[in-house]
């Protein structure tokens, strides 16, 4: 995962997923996908809604270069490139940034025109593609969630609510060939930690962390 820091970025998706007015942004890309073409169940989103990877060692990733899921060529795949940690593996298996997806690659599901189409959105517990409808914003909400510490702390999010369904293709392994859909999505900036480690407020203030802009939706 890149050390997302950039508030312009930040800005430039949020922007995009409001207003969705303008046309996505091409990524250079050469991958290949399968096409989808099973929907997903209530049975399968329950089952999928908990799903996890189990997290290998710090010398497994590193020997497998900081991989969790093999077949998803969008997983982060990174280090920390300062701090205590350095060198070792981020946690990715709930938390990456998202990115805008190649429209060739975004072909293989659908025709993204009218569509914002962006990868690594967690939703039921795994990662998915996401054709977010453009001039489709209903409602847009500022969350804000106090949590207990030592000094004033919380957490922040804007929830966006669409008027057309935002249309998801499995990505993760466990849910390739699987479609769902969404009226609402979440951008939130978190801290990502190495494997079996939680976030700290003041290991935060010490380089112990990166950050990734994430998408999710409310499930």
């Amino acid at each position: 995962m890149r050390k997302v820091s950039s508030q312009l970025w930040l800005s430039r998706v949020l922007f995009t997923l409001l207003v969705v007015g303008c046309a996505p942004e091409n990524l250079s890309t050469s991958s290949e996908h399968s096409h989808p073409s099973a929907s997903i169940s209530s049975d399968q989103a329950d089952a999928k809604s908990d799903f996890v990877a189990e997290a290998p060692s710090q010398e497994e990733l590193q020997l497998n270069g900081c991989t969790f899921d093999p077949h998803d060529e969008f997983e982060p795949r990174s280090t920390f490139k300062d701090g205590p940690w350095q060198g070792e593996c981020h946690d990715t298996r709930r938390r990456r940034p998202v990115d805008f997806l190649d429209h060739e690659i975004a072909r293989q599901y659908q025709d993204p025109t009218g569509y914002l189409v962006i990868n690594n959105v967690f939703h039921r517990g795994a990662f998915w593609f996401a054709f977010v409808p453009e001039n489709a914003v209903s409602q847009v909400f500022f969350q804000l969630e106090y949590f207990p510490a030592a000094i004033p702390a919380g957490h922040t999010q804007v929830r966006v609510e669409y008027r057309a369904p935002v249309i998801l293709y499995g990505q993760s392994s466990e849910v390739k060939g699987l479609r769902d859909e969404v009226l609402d999505l979440t951008l939130s900036v978190e801290a990502v930690t190495r494997v079996d480690d939680q976030y700290d407020l003041f290991k935060g203030t010490q380089e112990h962390f990166s950050i990734a802009y994430r998408v999710t939706s409310m499930e």
